[in-house]
Order: structure tokens, then sequence, then C-alpha cells
């Protein structure tokens, strides 16, 4: 039985700025993400900072139906290593999910085709898919 579940799709070539990263990103983040590393063999310019941005949309989304409390992008801390992304809770996300809490997140990047129902630059392409399950008794 999962606790939350959290999904975010984001598109991979979206630009993003350096305000972006003031606002989501620790300075620890900041530390890699700065450097524009590439993710998983792919290199294109803020994807790290995209992959910050998506993983914490993916936690908010995966423990706010279940705990009803609001997560900040600076709540929790992101760590990435080796193609592995994992997120430390730095502050309290409910009962079961206490500060110090980590979190395993997945992240893909899809190609995508046509999508009728949507405009612009974003109908098909590359996307940045970010997910994460927390178990009812996470690790």
């Amino acid at each position: 039985m999962e606790l939350g579940l959290g999904l975010d799709l984001e598109p991979a070539d979206r630009k993003v700025t350096a305000e972006i990263s003031r606002l989501v990103c620790t300075e620890r983040e900041r530390a890699w993400v700065d450097r524009d590393l590439p993710v998983a063999g792919q290199h294109r310019p803020g994807l790290s900072l995209k992959l910050v941005f998506s993983a914490k949309e993916s936690i908010f989304k995966a423990t706010f139906p279940h705990a009803r409390v609001h997560l900040g992008y600076k709540d929790a801390e992101l760590e990435l290593a080796a193609d592995q992304l994992e997120a430390v809770l730095l502050r309290d996300a409910g009962p079961e999910l206490p500060p110090g809490t980590r979190l395993r997140i997945g992240f893909a990047f899809p190609e995508l085709g046509p999508c009728p129902e949507a405009s612009g630059p974003e109908r098909s392409g590359s996307y940045l898919l970010t997910h994460l399950a927390i178990p009812a008794r996470p690790t």
C-alpha cells in the first residue's frame, strides 16, 4: 500500500532562469545545479535545475493529499549521485514523514508524439518525467 504518489512532467527543452535556482534550490543543491552536469547521459542547458524543480513538484504531489502539509521547495533537499536521485525531508510532512525521511525519486526522459489537445512548441518532443511513490512505511 502506498501513502502517496507524485508525478511531474516538464518539457526538457523549456528555458529556465537563474532566478528559479534561487527559489527552488538549497545551497547544497545549487552547488551541483550551477555546474549543469549531464543527467543520465542527457546534457541540455538547465537540465539539472529542471530535475530539481520537477522532483520537488513530485514530492509535494505525493505528500500533500495525505498529510495536508504544504512543503515548500526548500523543505526537501535532493542528492544526485550515479544517476540516482534521493530527497531528504528537512521538515515534518505529517506523522509518517518526519524530518530526515529519505525518499527515492525516479526520473526518465520520454519522447512524446504529437498531442492534439496541446498547442505551441510543447505539443511533442522530449520531456523530463519525475515520479515518487511513498510506501506506507518509508525507509
